[in-house]
C-alpha cells in the first residue's frame, strides 16, 4: 500500500510538468501575439512566435525590452494617455 501511495504521488508530481509543457507549446504556437510582461518594470519576460513574426525582431531582442518599445511611437504615446493603461505610465 505504501508503494501505491508513492506511485500515486509520483504520477501527480509529473502531471504539472506535462500540463506546463502543453501550455508552453500552445502559447508558442498560438496564432495570436502574446507577451508576458513584468508588472513592476514593464519589461517583456517572454513572447510567442506570432509576436516575433509580426514585430520582425528575434525573440532575444524583444525579451528584456519595455513593453512600450513594441508600439510604434504614435501608439505608445496614446497607450500612456489611456486611463485604462494608467499602469503603463510608470514605464516611461
Amino acid at each position: 500500500m505504501a508503494q501505491e501511495r508513492r506511485s500515486g504521488s509520483e504520477g501527480r508530481a509529473r502531471r504539472p510538468r506535462v500540463a506546463g509543457a502543453s501550455f508552453k507549446r500552445r502559447y508558442d504556437l498560438a496564432p495570436d501575439m502574446f507577451a508576458i510582461v513584468d508588472t513592476k518594470s514593464g519589461r517583456v519576460l517572454d513572447c510567442n512566435r506570432a509576436l516575433v513574426t509580426c514585430i520582425g525582431y528575434p525573440k532575444r531582442e524583444i525579451v528584456g525590452r519595455s513593453v512600450l518599445d513594441l508600439y510604434d511611437p504614435e501608439h505608445a504615446e496614446r497607450a500612456r494617455q489611456t486611463p485604462a493603461a494608467g499602469a503603463l505610465n510608470q514605464f516611461r
